[in-house]
């Protein structure tokens, strides 16, 4: 009954976009649900200590799987509706699935327009051309946020990178001192270690550390959904 109504309703709304994946969901649970009810009456069924029937293979019925044609079709097919606001919307909801909690933290570091000092390590020649980055994304951000895995915030700092939600840009005059400071830290000492043994010559770049556009947009964003975001750490 509940099954039929639901199918009615969808057939009321074929026009719209999504219909077709309500519809093709809606088969999947009803044979999932079929599937359980046989197995529920096989065990009922069964004799006392006798082991319940197994289902035949052929007696369950198996969803058919989505194909890409299938998925691209329906995308292609909300996407003629959809607001720039809700295409911006299922872009964030993308993005912040493919953070973790100490990113977001970085980020929320980030949000308020704060720079940080940013270093990497590099092979360098005599006349201080760089020629292979051994260590990279070295920051103070990680312990401003206040991570709880300080060691990732090298490979934080490139994945918000790769994401597009932070941007470096040259050495900052005003952040002399915290450049100095961050120059002391583990990471940079022992990649300078290794350089040198080697045999090469280390070299320090300096860049600075912020959100990116896009990382700002993200931001706002949140605080404009209701429930504002905090830039607590």
């Amino acid at each position: 009954m509940l099954f039929g109504n639901v199918r009615r309703l969808l057939g009321v709304f074929e026009h719209l976009p999504g219909v077709t994946l309500a519809r093709d969901l809606l088969a999947t649970v009803e044979r999932e649900l079929l599937h359980l009810l046989k197995e529920r009456l096989a065990r009922v069924d069964a004799p006392n200590g006798a082991a319940p029937r197994a289902v035949d293979a052929e007696e369950r019925i198996v969803p058919p799987p989505w194909t890409p044609a299938a998925l691209l079709s329906e995308l292609l097919a909300r996407s003629t509706d959809q607001t720039f606001e809700e295409s911006q919307r299922c872009y964030f909801l993308r993005i912040l699935r493919e953070i973790v909690p100490d990113e977001a933290r970085i980020l929320a570091a980030l949000a308020d327009g704060s720079r940080y000092p940013l270093v990497d390590v590099s092979h360098g020649t005599r006349l201080g051309r760089v020629t292979e980055r051994v260590q990279r994304n070295v920051s103070s951000v990680g312990k401003a946020a206040g991570v709880t895995w300080p060691d990732a915030v090298p490979r934080y700092l490139a994945h918000l990178r790769e994401l597009g939600l932070v941007e470096t840009e040259p050495e900052h005059p005003g952040l002399q001192e915290k450049y100095e400071i961050v120059e002391t830290d583990t990471a940079v000492r022992d990649a300078i270690g290794r350089i040198r043994g080697m045999g090469g010559t280390p070299r320090i770049v300096r860049r600075t550390l912020r959100i990116s556009e896009l990382g700002r947009a993200l931001w706002a964003a949140c605080e404009d959904s209701g429930e504002p975001a905090s830039r607590k750490t």
